[in-house]
């Protein structure tokens, strides 16, 4: 098993620097090699979707609200991609207790905002998720606090 595993783990860093659409989705915090590859393998192109709602949609991280004539007729779950889902959890989860912009996120949402952690942690997952969409989208790495760095040259 570890012999296959290691086997499997290099293909994928074969891939990561063939593809500069899973290195890019490497620089994402809480993304590796396998995760990277799940979401270049399920997304395959980021201009099928109009939005990034309709990307959530599709990553199973948002409901869809069933409203007509300004009356609200409940949430249902979107027929979704289970293995971006649980790419995106995944990916929070290590994300969390690290020094990145995500964890950030996440003690702001808990400290400040009075979140509850499950809610805390989706709220970071659907970020997770659009960062994941705008690199795939932009063509450029992730690249943290560029605003700032902006900000500070002005």
């Amino acid at each position: 098993y570890e012999e296959e595993k290691k086997g499997y783990e290099k293909e994928f860093r074969k891939l990561a620097r063939k593809y500069s659409e899973i290195r890019q989705q490497k620089s994402l915090p809480g993304i590796g090699d396998i995760h990277a590859v799940k979401i270049v393998a399920r997304v395959v192109t980021p201009w099928r979707f109009a939005s990034k709602g309709h990307y959530l949609s599709y990553a199973g991280l948002v409901k869809l609200v069933k409203v007509s004539g300004g009356r609200n007729y409940g949430r249902k779950n979107s027929r979704y991609c289970r293995q971006l889902k649980d790419v995106y959890k995944t990916g929070v989860i290590a994300a969390i207790g690290g020094n990145n912009p995500l964890n950030e996120y996440y003690d702001y949402l808990i400290n400040e905002k009075g979140c509850q952690p499950h809610i805390a942690r989706h709220k970071v997952c659907r970020r997770l998720a659009v960062l994941s969409y705008g690199v795939f989208k932009s063509g450029k790495t992730y690249q943290p606090y560029n605003k700032e760095r902006r900000r500070a040259d002005n």
